[in-house]
């Protein structure tokens, strides 16, 4: 299995206006990620989930997005993903805990609670046979997408939420000319136009602290609870890698 992404969480005290901060995030932030940022010119009023500050890093495969509610930190790895897979979530410790400093000493906000999701895929001829055959033998036939969730609680602590289902891979016929305007728009396009070059299987692990949160509304995450939490989920990662 290959590891796809790795996504960041970090859920905190409303910040009604991130962006009259964005030039101490920038210089906080200079080493990681392309100058100047982005402001998301939506107003205040808009919801709180939407991002007001954007940034990526030179090679345009980190991205990170600030709400007035969340810090979004995304790593997306190539076609091919990580060959080390779960590995690379060393390499990122130390951006990781800069985040969470910059929550509580830049925005100067109470971080709740923390997350780290983990998308890894293996190539599989028939995904949805396998995932039918391994978790959800008396499905029926014909099925033409399969999605399996499920949430554990553990330690009294910690959610582990994973995600595991079929995915395909597809490419665009180059003969194919758009319509209108130079536009090929993929959601009305019939997928008799895209020819299949890979069937696989994801899985997405969700590891985070929440419970913990939702259990004691003072409950709040530290920079101990979030290397726990990121070693917890290399293992969870690597498990599954072995199936």
């Amino acid at each position: 299995m290959t590891l796809k992404n790795i996504m960041i969480n970090l859920f905190f005290e409303k910040e009604n206006a991130p962006r009259r901060r964005i030039d101490d995030i920038e210089r906080e932030l200079s080493d990681y990620f392309v100058c100047p940022f982005t402001i998301v010119t939506i107003p205040n009023e808009a919801p709180s989930t939407i991002p007001r500050i954007t940034a990526r890093n030179s090679l345009g495969n980190e991205m990170l997005n600030i709400s007035q509610i969340n810090l979004q930190y995304i790593i997306s790895f190539s076609d091919h993903g990580a060959t080390n897979a779960i590995d690379f979530i060393d390499n990122y410790y130390n951006v990781i805990l800069k985040l969470y400093n910059i929550v509580k000493n830049t925005l100067k906000k109470e971080t709740y609670y923390f997350g780290i999701t983990c998308t890894i895929e293996k190539e599989e001829i028939d995904p949805i046979k396998y995932i039918k055959d391994k978790h959800l033998r008396s499905l029926k036939e014909n099925i033409d997408e399969i999605n399996l969730r499920y949430a554990l609680v553990e330690g009294d602590k910690y959610y582990v939420n994973t995600l595991i289902n079929n995915a395909k891979e597809a490419e665009i016929d180059l003969a194919i000319k758009p319509d209108g305007n130079n536009e090929i728009n993929l959601e009305i396009l019939s997928t008799s136009k895209l020819k299949v070059i890979k069937h696989a299987i994801q899985a997405s692990i969700d590891v985070n602290d929440r419970y913990s949160f939702n259990l004691d509304e003072k409950y709040r995450t530290s920079e101990e609870e979030i290397l726990l939490i990121i070693k917890r989920q290399k293992k969870k990662s690597m498990n599954l890698r072995r199936r």
